[in-house]
């Protein structure tokens, strides 16, 4: 069976251009230059086969599939990042 799950740092890319509306806060976040940002972007959505924003003048505006994608790939890599602290708190123990 063949996975579909895009890379995570793809979706990290996406979650914080998201949260933050900008390509260039998103690199601050994630301490990369903009340029890496956007190529992880365009990464995702051509992985993806749709866009997940509308470029309009500079700007970026989610389109009704990145709206769409959004709450799933925010919700997982909460899960990821809840399971990833409960087992490091186990400290060998578990």
């Amino acid at each position: 069976m063949t996975r579909v799950t895009p890379p995570l740092h793809l979706l990290a890319a996406f979650v914080s251009t998201t949260r933050h509306t900008t390509i260039s806060a998103a690199a601050r976040e994630l301490h990369l230059t903009q340029g890496a940002v956007s190529k992880k972007l365009k990464e995702l959505e051509d992985s993806l086969g749709v866009e997940l924003f509308d470029r309009m003048h500079g700007r970026l505006k989610l389109s009704n599939a990145g709206a769409t994608y959004l709450p799933a790939v925010t919700a997982a890599l909460h899960e990821l990042e809840t399971a990833t602290l409960t087992v490091m708190s186990l400290r060998g123990r578990g």
